[in-house]
């Protein structure tokens, strides 16, 4: 049985998740009120950019061959992303004009449990 990408593309969809997790955390930041809130979404948008850092790395040292998508392809993997982060990022501004710390974390965690669930997709 064949991998869905290669790990290249898989890399280069990592990437894509990563951006739209610090997206998603820096606008909970903003939108917290409570110091404990604002601290953990920080932590959280933090670590989506060592996140990004690392598969950048990871993606510079693997083959030449492995990293050129072609049109299709990346047009496939933009709406894989989309599909995975935009009902996340929707409730998250949704739930940003409330100020609801306890709901922000609850979208949080839903953001990492769909990330969770693609990356099983696409190992």
């Amino acid at each position: 049985m064949s991998n869905l990408f290669t790990l290249g593309e898989a890399l280069v969809a990592a990437q894509r998740i990563e951006l739209a997790g610090e997206a998603f955390y820096g606008e909970a930041l903003e939108r917290a009120k409570k110091p404990e809130a604002q601290e953990l979404f920080r932590f959280l948008r933090d670590q989506e950019r060592v996140h990004y850092a690392v598969f950048s790395e990871m993606l510079r040292s693997e083959p030449e061959g492995e990293k050129p998508l072609d049109a299709e392809t990346s047009r496939f993997m933009d709406a894989a992303v989309r599909d995975h982060t935009l009902s996340t990022a929707e409730k998250a501004r949704g739930l940003a004009a409330t100020g609801d710390a306890a709901a922000l974390v609850e979208a949080a965690l839903d953001f990492e449990r769909e990330t969770i669930r693609f990356f099983e997709t696409v190992k």
